[in-house]
């Protein structure tokens, strides 16, 4: 038998510079696209295995993003699994850090209005009153009880009026503290040649926060006298120099005020 001829042995794979089809080397035309190949412009084993080599870069970058979201979706799915077990169904995690919350939801009340009014019958009574708008911006119900307290020490005048109400979780309130002065009051007040100067005010508030895994008890304190600045909790953000002066909060609507 005589051995196969040199027509069957394969020749070189060449790209076809217009249609980028592999085609033999020596078949002079593209079965592909009909264009005539010249020697001068075929490209054989080396374009080829350029070409392998960007299809292979080109698969290596899928298989690396396809890597890239599967750790991202991964990764959330640990996240929110850790959320859950470590934060929301953790009773010793939320019950070690709630009452930094609940004492947060405290500080974090917040002046929304004031307004003031008075019925004088001068010399034998006076009545005096403060609403004040305040905004819980919490989660947490707030029960609380505040005492305002106005005093003169250099005539020994001193009166102080007190509020229990509650602060829904971002809820808003609108205590009303009212100052009821007699004869006697009203001419203490009236001998202090020096009253703008020597006239103060107190605040004592105590507060129950109810959170999920207890009642939390805080207490916070706060002052101003004369002319001098207001100290301590939120009257700083409530008077200025002088007790009743606004800062920033606007006035009541006249559907909270009291009907005098």
């Amino acid at each position: 038998m005589s051995g196969p001829s040199s027509d069957s042995t394969s020749a070189s794979a060449v790209t076809c510079p217009f249609c980028h089809s592999v085609v033999r080397a020596d078949s002079g035309v593209c079965g592909i696209c009909g264009h005539q190949l010249r020697p001068d412009v075929l490209q054989g084993g080396p374009l080829l295995a350029g070409k392998e080599e960007a299809n292979r870069e080109r698969r290596r970058r899928r298989i690396i993003l396809a890597i890239l979201v599967l750790a991202i979706v991964i990764g959330g799915v640990s996240g929110y699994f850790a959320y859950d077990r470590l934060w929301l169904n953790n009773p010793v995690w939320n019950a070690a850090v709630e009452p930094s919350f609940a004492s947060r939801a405290v500080d974090n009340l917040s002046p929304i209005c004031l307004s003031s009014g008075s019925v004088v019958n001068l010399p034998t009574n006076s009545t005096y009153w403060i609403v004040l708008g305040l905004r819980n911006r919490s989660g947490y119900d707030i029960e609380t009880k505040w005492t305002l307290t106005s005093y003169d020490e250099s005539v020994g005048y001193s009166h102080s009026r007190v509020q229990v109400f509650h602060l829904a979780g971002n809820g808003d309130a609108y205590p009303t503290f009212w100052n009821m002065n007699n004869a006697t009051d009203i001419a203490r007040l009236r001998s202090d040649d020096f009253l703008r100067i020597n006239l103060g005010l107190s605040l004592s508030a105590a507060f129950n926060v109810t959170g999920v895994h207890g009642v939390y008890h805080f207490t916070r304190i706060g002052g101003t006298k004369g002319l001098g600045p207001s100290t301590g909790y939120l009257l700083d953000k409530i008077v200025g120099g002088q007790p009743g002066m606004i800062l920033g909060p606007p006035p009541c609507p006249d559907s909270v005020l009291p009907s005098t």
